[in-house]
Order: C-alpha cells, then sequence, then structure tokens
C-alpha cells in the first residue's frame, strides 16, 4: 500500500479509523518484506541443492578415474608378473623338450640299431612334463607342442615294433614287417625333424616376447 492509497482510507468518511488504516499498512509491509525474504531463501536453497549435485556428480566422476587407474595399474602389475613367470621357467621348459628329444633317440638307437642300453618303453613321464609346462606359461604353443609330442610318440612305436619283430621266429614275416617299419620309419623321422624346427622357431619367438624384444601378446591367466 502507498502513501496515496493510505490517505484516501483516511479521507473516506465511512473509512477505518487511523489506527486500523496504520495496522493494515503495517501488516502488508511485513507481508511483502517475508515474501522477499522467501524467494531469496528459496534462490539460496536452489543454488544450494544445484551446488551439492554438482559436487555429487564430481565425486562419482572422481571415484570412477581412481576404479580405472587401479585397474589399469593391477592389469600392468599382472602383466609384468606374467612376463617374468614365463621368463623363469623358459628353460626349464627347454629342459623338458631336450629330455623328451633324448629319450626318443635313445629309443631309436637300441630298437631301431641296437646302440645302448634298453630303455624303458614309457613317454608318459617326459611328455606330462612338457605339457605341463607349456600348457601353465606357453599357451601360443599348443599347436606346435602337440605336433612335436606325437611325432615323437609315433617313432617309439615305430622303433619298438620294429625291434619286436626281430625277435621273432617267423624269419620271413619278421623280415616284411622289418622292412614296413623302416619304410615309415624315415617318413616319420623326417615329420619328427620338421615339427622339431617349427617348435624350435615358436619357442624363439616366445623368448624374444619375454626378454622384451617385442611386446609379450600371449594370452594371459585370468583374473
Amino acid at each position: 500500500m502507498g502513501v496515496k492509497e493510505l490517505v484516501e482510507l483516511l479521507a473516506a468518511p465511512f473509512g477505518l479509523g487511523a489506527g486500523a488504516v496504520i495496522a493494515v499498512y503495517l501488516a502488508q509491509w511485513v507481508l511483502s518484506r517475508l515474501a522477499a525474504g522467501g524467494d531469496g531463501y528459496t534462490r539460496k536453497k536452489g543454488e544450494n541443492l544445484a551446488t551439492k549435485e554438482d559436487l555429487a556428480d564430481a565425486v562419482k566422476q572422481l571415484k570412477e578415474f581412481e576404479s580405472a587407474r587401479t585397474e589399469v595399474a593391477h592389469n600392468d602389475w599382472i602383466a609384468r608378473e606374467w612376463k617374468g613367470v614365463r621368463a623363469r621357467n623358459l628353460e626349464p621348459f627347454l629342459a623338458a623338450l631336450h629330455e623328451s628329444y633324448d629319450y626318443i633317440q635313445a629309443v631309436v638307437l637300441f630298437y631301431f640299431h641296437g646302440v645302448g642300453e634298453r630303455v624303458p618303453n614309457d613317454f608318459r613321464a617326459p611328455r606330462v612334463r612338457v605339457l605341463t609346462l607349456q600348457q601353465l606359461y606357453y599357451p601360443e604353443l599348443s599347436e606346435q607342442i602337440s605336433k612335436y609330442l606325437d611325432r615323437c610318440d609315433d617313432l617309439r612305436v615305430l622303433a619298438i615294433n620294429y625291434w619286436y619283430t626281430q625277435q621273432s621266429p617267423d624269419v620271413l614275416r619278421s623280415a616284411e614287417r622289418a622292412e614296413h617299419y623302416l619304410a615309415r620309419f624315415d617318413v616319420t623321422d623326417a615329420e619328427l625333424d620338421v615339427a622339431l624346427e617349427a617348435t624350435s622357431q615358436a619357442i624363439a619367438a616366445v623368448g624374444m616376447r619375454v626378454f622384451n624384444a617385442v611386446p609379450d601378446k600371449a594370452m594371459k591367466p585370468a583374473p
């Protein structure tokens, strides 16, 4: 209520008394101040809520960033440990391969050529050692190692079967079977050489990876 409206109320013949008019005026003034204050409070509250939402979003983003950074660091640690384990087990793996090859050569020398001491007809132990190390630490060599071990086993069986034919009293049948085994021996021996060469090249590539010459992209264990 303005001054003009206040004067008109006082001058009206049937208007309110001066005290009542002043009371109404004061009441309206107080209500207008409260309303203005309320608008300011509401505006300030909205600003505070917006600030809290922004802060919550920033905290969420920070947590996501920290989680991603932790995951990357963990993956880097796993990669370093994986490469270290592969490097440490490369020598035992090569030793197991040499053991398997030496065993097959001893079998061939004795059972085919009658040279050296008779060796046990049991390729399981060398085969298991090679396969265990390969499957644990060098999964990318699965195909090469499988072919190499199969050719070793083929040659072992041929050599032992040839030897048993030589022990047969049936000379003619023994000679026929011996010729058959000898023919297969040349092919199988050549196949073993091919498998051995492929395995050697694959292992050389693994060695370059685990000793940092090239990135190690071999399959990693599940976290």
